[in-house]
């Protein structure tokens, strides 16, 4: 006899890059589910309400709660309800969102990878989100000895203050900063702005302030007028993680007590960090001839050559300015460089990508690969590979 079908309702709205990342996630465990059949919300635009399910004969619910009101219809609808993305902080229903703290944490590591010492925020006011990520971004700069300065502004630009008022503003802020200065914005759209002020002011990006945004947004990433590096935030995985909490819901599973917290992928970097800000010529002449020769075998003599000065001073010199030995640095940005590929790439093999990145062979690859990110390559493509879209009825 087959299994009855379940019905799932899917309430938000996908036009904004992120929410379509999470319908993605949604359909990727739906496709696990021979009974599942996904109701999408047919608005691109607008979070259809808990209201609207009022006498729906369905299994489950997964949508964004944005306030009070529909909070409590989805508790009075009587069927399991999953709470997707961060419009609330506490809804008292489960709920599956970004890990806001550990965004910020990712960026400033990134950019003190990249040798910058002073720090800057760019922010919301009042806004629960923005806090996290600021704090995050704040306790490893602390822990690094890093100097951090805040901007935060109101959540939307107001009647009463016209938008040239408060950009004015952060540009005074910005030309208070002393370059080099790695700054982190709220995310991708604001980030976009600050690389519009320093250009408008004469600050170079990267050069004077190195910028990261939050979100991947591709299109503001991509066609910003310097291309920002930004926090992928793993969406995709959000959107798997409430399907997957909804089924457990639904087979009569106890509702977690906390908000499962996704952590972000990685930091893409792009223009707006491609830099090694340290003050040592030598070790930025150094860093620069890493990430111009990735794919090529070159000993630390011939990368100490580079600097002119001897192999103990060099290294000395380098862990100095960016917390590591050569060894290490090379390493990562090896290791940067192949999680690249093997996000972007089904069908290159493993060999290939390993001599793209400078590996000896696919066993010295592998090792060094699981040493830095805990999982293998091939577990690492399997778990961040672009996936093909399919489409619910």
């Amino acid at each position: 006899m087959p299994k009855r079908k379940k019905k799932i309702a899917v309430l938000f709205a996908a036009a904004h890059q992120a929410y379509v990342q999470m319908l993605k996630g949604i359909e990727d465990y739906a496709l696990q589910q021979p009974t599942w059949t996904l109701n999408v919300n047919p608005e691109p635009f607008i979070n259809l309400a808990a209201p609207s399910l009022k006498g729906w004969n369905g299994d489950g619910v997964i949508m964004r709660l944005m306030n009070k009101s529909d909070v409590g219809t989805a508790k009075s609808l009587g069927l399991p309800v999953v709470n997707i993305g961060g419009v609330m902080l506490d809804t008292g229903l489960p709920s599956v969102n970004a890990d806001q703290h550990a965004m910020g944490r990712l960026a400033a590591e990134h950019l003190l990878e990249r040798g910058f010492h002073r720090f800057a925020y760019y922010g919301l006011k009042n806004t629960w989100f923005s806090d996290r990520r600021r704090d995050g971004f704040m306790e490893v700069i602390g822990k690094a000895g890093g100097e951090c300065v805040v901007l935060e502004v109101p959540n939307s630009v107001s009647r009463r203050q016209p938008w040239h008022i408060w950009v004015t503003k952060m540009e005074r802020w910005l030309k208070n900063l002393k370059p080099p200065v790695g700054l982190l914005a709220v995310h991708d759209a604001r980030a976009s702005l600050v690389v519009n002020s320093c250009q408008n002011i004469g600050l170079r990006v990267p050069e004077d302030i190195g910028i990261v945004g939050i979100e991947n947004n591709e299109i503001v990433c991509e066609f910003a007028r310097v291309r920002l590096s930004s926090v992928h935030t793993n969406n995709r995985q959000i959107g798997f993680e409430a399907a997957a909490m909804l089924d457990r819901l639904m087979i009569g599973d106890p509702p977690p007590t906390e908000t499962l917290l996704v952590p972000p992928r990685e930091v893409i970097p792009r223009d707006s960090t491609d830099i090694i800000a340290v003050q040592d010529p030598h070790v930025a002449d150094a860093a620069r001839y890493i990430h111009e020769h990735l794919r090529d075998d070159f000993s630390i003599d011939q990368l100490k050559n580079v600097t002119g000065i001897s192999r103990r001073g060099f290294e000395r010199r380098f862990k100095e300015c960016l917390g590591c030995t050569p060894l290490q640095y090379i390493s990562r940005a090896r290791v940067g460089r192949a999680k690249e590929l093997l996000s972007d790439n089904e069908h290159l093999p493993m060999k290939h990508i390993a001599r793209a990145c400078g590996f000896s062979g696919t066993q010295h690859f592998r090792l060094v690969f699981q040493r830095l990110t805990g999982m293998s390559p091939a577990e690492y493509h399997k778990a961040n590979k672009n996936k093909r879209i399919i489409r619910f009825e």
